[in-house]
């Protein structure tokens, strides 16, 4: 009889343990959805408008001057307190743009007058994105984006192409006061120069003969020397011709005592803030303390880490959207915007660095900003990562900078062409084996092919990590039109 009530209550158990697993299997828990009164709603602070996201990566000054004189560059950045008014003004006029087919009008040829002033907006910066696409009655080519006011007659305001040939007119004007304003800002600011391609050729050119002509030298090689004033130089010549006929055209700052070496030290968020922004009600989460100091908060399905160094990564893979709709460059801009404000807040250093919206309503967009220090990008990680399927957050890491120290590395910076020039020689010294001519062929060719992609040349700064303790140090910064970037130390130590 014993055994006959024990058999009875195993098959209870059994049957109600396959009972709840099932539940927990098909059922569709929705842990936010709690009734619980008691629920602190976070907000850290309002989303930020999209002028904000997309502020220039610095704002020019240029005086051209004749054949035999350089141009004068002055360069305005966003360290600058004249920055915010300069942008200011231009940011009013863009915004009071209604109807674009009205207000923008097509200039196939653009003939630069002298000065003007250029607005270097982020290089992913599209019209689109300072406007919704219902108000583009018009198809704009690609690279259509920085702003230019020319002086000529009166002020005149521009979009324009990279290359700075052709551009679309804004039908906006400026009061005397306002440009008055800007050319007198401009004209006290920083010296800049023009980096081009035909310094690239001549650099390039310099650099590859004398290389050539020290491997002759240190190896006494009779093949190189007969080579030399023949194949060789011709080669180098021809080389440095296709390097010249590139676009590339950029303003850089010339070397500057407050681009240095400095320790970095990341924001420190409040842990259990931070996760009841994300799951709202921390009464269904678990929370794991790891050794190194790791902080994890996981309610099964979603997971958020908050590392000790300041750095934040939330991940809901399982996460999907009903109501799913393609999501274009603006509406992408605008959720980045909103989930930056939930969680952590906005920072006015932050700019958008990649946007990479859905083409379909089945795929995941994603969108990235860096931090900006001194008015120039800290490259190598990302200050913020987005990933978003529909309207709905999947992925969000956050390591954001709160505070800078010089470190005690003497030394100074050193200017584009000195480093472009180190950097050559470097590419050359490691790959020409032996100073073998055909090596010195083959390096030279695929050298300067890659340079012939170049699309521009920038000031940043290098993220390093150093007994777990970071620093950055200033960078020179080839990117290539692939996307992918070549980093030329710009500090040198004494």
């Amino acid at each position: 009889m014993l055994e006959r009530v024990k058999t009875i209550v195993l098959i209870i158990l059994v049957l109600n343990s396959i009972h709840l697993t099932g539940r927990l299997w098909i059922t569709d828990h929705n842990y936010e959805a709690t009734s619980d009164q008691n629920l602190e709603e976070i907000t850290y602070g309002e989303q930020p408008a999209t002028f904000d996201q997309l502020s220039p990566e610095y704002i020019g000054y240029i005086d051209l001057k004749s054949e035999q004189e350089a141009d004068e560059v002055r360069l305005l950045y966003e360290t600058d307190e004249r920055f915010d008014e300069a942008w200011g003004i231009i940011k009013n006029k863009l915004k009071n743009i209604k109807q674009l087919d009205d207000d923008i009008h097509e200039k196939n040829e653009l003939t630069l007058s002298s000065p003007y002033i250029i607005f270097r907006l982020p290089n992913i910066c599209l019209p689109s994105l300072f406007w919704e696409d219902e108000l583009l009655q018009f198809s704009f080519e690609d690279g259509f984006k920085d702003i230019l006011i020319t002086y000529s007659d009166e002020p005149e305001i521009l979009l324009v192409n990279n290359e700075k040939t052709k551009g679309y007119f804004l039908d906006v004007n400026l009061t005397e006061q306002e440009s008055d304003k800007l050319l007198n800002s401009l004209k006290e600011s920083n010296w800049g120069r023009n980096f081009d391609s035909q310094l690239l050729s001549q650099t390039y050119k310099e650099v590859t003969q004398n290389y050539l002509f020290d491997c002759i030298k240190e190896e006494n090689n009779e093949e190189l020397l007969l080579s030399s004033e023949t194949e060789l130089l011709g080669l180098i010549e021809n080389q440095s011709q296709q390097i010249a006929q590139t676009s590339v055209s950029e303003y850089v700052p010339r070397p500057d005592k407050k681009f240095y070496p400095k320790a970095v030290e990341f924001e420190s968020i409040d842990h259990k803030r931070l996760a009841k922004a994300f799951f709202l009600d921390l009464s269904f989460v678990r929370k794991i303390e790891e050794r190194d100091g790791t902080n994890i908060f996981t309610d099964g399905q979603r997971g958020l880490r908050l590392y000790p160094e300041g750095a934040v990564h939330y991940n809901a893979p399982r996460t999907e959207d009903r109501n799913l709709m393609r999501v274009d460059y603006y509406d992408l801009l605008e959720q980045g915007g909103h989930y930056i404000s939930l969680y952590g807040g906005w920072e006015e250093h932050l700019r958008v660095t990649e946007l990479n919206p859905s083409e379909s309503t089945r795929e995941y967009s994603s969108i990235n900003y860096r931090y900006y220090h001194n008015g120039v990008p800290i490259m190598t990680d990302k200050a913020v990562e987005i990933r978003l399927f529909g309207n709905s957050i999947v992925e969000y890491r956050r390591q954001v900078p709160k505070t800078f120290q010089r470190i005690n590395k003497d030394g100074e910076m050193i200017s584009i062409d000195k480093a472009l020039q180190k950097w050559l020689y470097s590419e050359l010294d490691n790959k020409v084996e032996e100073k073998k001519l055909q090596d010195f062929k083959d390096i030279t060719s695929k050298l300067s092919q890659n340079i012939t992609q170049l699309k521009r040349t920038f000031l940043g700064f290098d993220l390093l990590r150093e007994n777990n303790a970071y620093y950055i140090e200033p960078i020179w910064i080839l990117e290539f039109e692939d996307g992918t970037h070549e980093f030329i130390p710009a500090w040198k130590v004494d």
